[in-house]
């Protein structure tokens, strides 16, 4: 496959990132996040049209590089942002560290917009305009840093329980790195490279065909943290009494089964405790259904406060309640 076709084919994946992340916002998801992956999508449809651009016009002026690598920096930094902005960290360097901030805020991608700014202005310098195999040794090091960030993030704010929708894209970040560093490590190790702006060498088409399946499984990946988490969230909205927090009737129905399956294979004694408010129509008759509800969040806030962390707690009818205790096994 051509260089042109190859990057007229990222662009085009990198449109559809943008538009799938942006539709997704769109309809109803709204997660911060997807504002900054919809952000790398245009970074990196960007980049690749300026690849395009300098192809078909066989332009070799140094700011096309210089706005195209900024353009790429920007992409990998975009999918990180929205990762940490997930974890409700501040989405990048500078002016908030891992200080916690509001999922909402653009602050971290400021001083980041402040770098990327110097990037063109980087290949006036006569190194990099020099040589395509400079410029590749000086800025591959930074987009491997950011994808081993992303893992990192990963890692480190993610429970491990919840694992799952996170890592296909941990593990594309981390081989994304890996095939960076084979390729600066072969640019070191064997001299007299002759690279050109988008040429055809063997090394710079693998990076392209690696960039169009990074963005493939990128779009993919992001997609499936969000839909999963609007999974999560739909699922607990069908187990959870919206009035007072506690399970509903299904949940106990669900729980329960569950829970006497593991307490009859390693021995351990599980126990229910049931009660009701006497007298409670009265309080709906007298004072409206309002201070009936005001009255069973009360009840249930008082024996949340009483009861023990690990109890599951259910509501199984207007003012019957349920708490499944659960003690140690043998």
């Amino acid at each position: 496959m051509d260089p042109f076709t190859l990057v007229v084919a990222s662009s085009l994946a990198a449109t559809i990132m943008a538009g799938s992340m942006g539709l997704i916002y769109r309809a109803g998801s709204r997660q911060p996040c997807l504002r900054d992956w919809m952000m790398a999508g245009v970074f990196f449809a960007g980049n690749n049209l300026i690849g395009a651009l300098a192809i078909t016009f066989q332009v070799s002026h140094f700011l096309i590089p210089g706005f195209g690598n900024a353009l790429y920096l920007a992409g990998h930094f975009g999918i990180l942002a929205g990762l940490r902005r997930r974890a409700r960290l501040a989405p990048g360097w500078g002016g908030g560290g891992a200080r916690r901030r509001h999922p909402g805020r653009p602050a971290g991608w400021k001083p980041f917009a402040a770098c990327a700014a110097l990037i063109p202005l980087l290949h006036a310098l006569p190194f990099l305009q020099s040589s395509v195999t400079h410029r590749l040794l000086v800025f591959t090091p930074v987009i491997a840093a950011i994808n081993v960030c992303v893992a990192v993030t990963l890692w480190n704010h993610v429970r491990r329980g919840e694992w799952a929708p996170y890592l296909p894209l941990a593990i594309l970040e981390l081989f994304f790195a890996f095939q960076l560093s084979l390729r600066t490590a072969y640019l070191i190790l064997k001299e007299g490279h002759a690279l050109t702006f988008m040429g055809s060498q063997f090394l710079q088409t693998s990076g392209t065909l690696f960039v169009l399946v990074f963005l493939s499984v990128a779009t993919m990946s992001c997609a499936l943290i969000v839909t999963h988490q609007q999974a999560q969230l739909l699922r607990r909205a069908s187990l959870t009494d919206s009035l007072t927090g506690w399970l509903n009737r299904r949940a106990l129905h669900d729980l329960a089964a569950a829970e006497f399956r593991r307490c009859r294979n390693n021995g351990a004694e599980l126990f229910f405790i049931t009660f009701d408010i006497d007298h409670f129509k009265s309080i709906n008759d007298r004072h409206g259904h309002a201070v009936g509800d005001a009255a069973l969040c009360h009840v249930t806030a008082l024996a949340s406060g009483a009861l023990r962390g690990n109890d599951a707690l259910f509501r199984i009818g207007g003012e019957e309640f349920a708490i499944m205790v659960k003690a140690g096994g043998k």
